[in-house]
């Protein structure tokens, strides 16, 4: 028996074929596949993918590259959705995620790569409370920036 942890059967291609995709993990013994959330949006799929078949479980979050690009101001509002998702969804959410730090896709000048950084760091924290309140594990996102994620885990 297996469990794929980490799939996006969602995105691209995928997406016009996830009833075979299902049934092909179904046949190969696979007993869940996790979809990991990468936005508001990515995680109510994720959920009602969750809720179509048995096999799917479902985490809500949102990855670094979708954080870097949302005013901190708005962190609270969306934080919120994501808890209201955790708290209903109870059966069919596993975790937190995808969130962490990418600093391969920031903007290429100086000051505006330095905001997306302090918003992914901002975003991380406020995923990472939600994960420590209603005890779900994360799933964390590193790209070219393994010293950030080290020294912020440490901090959550």
């Amino acid at each position: 028996m297996f469990i794929d942890t980490h799939s996006h059967l969602y995105l691209g291609e995928l997406q016009n074929h996830i009833p075979e995709a299902i049934k092909h993990l179904q046949d190969k013994n696979f007993s869940h596949t996790i979809q990991i959330g990468t936005s508001i949006e990515t995680s109510q799929i994720c959920i009602k993918l969750a809720y179509k078949y048995d096999i799917v479980r479902a985490t809500v979050g949102v990855h670094p590259c979708e954080a870097q690009d949302i005013e901190i101001t708005k962190i609270p509002e969306q934080i919120e959705i994501l808890e209201q998702m955790i708290r209903n969804e109870k059966g069919k959410i596993v975790g937190i995620g995808e969130i962490g730090f990418d600093h391969y896709h920031l903007a290429s000048d100086k000051a505006n790569a330095a905001i997306q950084k302090e918003r992914q760091i901002k975003w991380f924290h406020a995923q990472a409370k939600l994960a420590i309140k209603y005890n779900l594990p994360v799933i964390i996102h590193t790209r070219n920036c393994s010293k950030t994620t080290l020294e912020e885990l440490s901090k959550s």
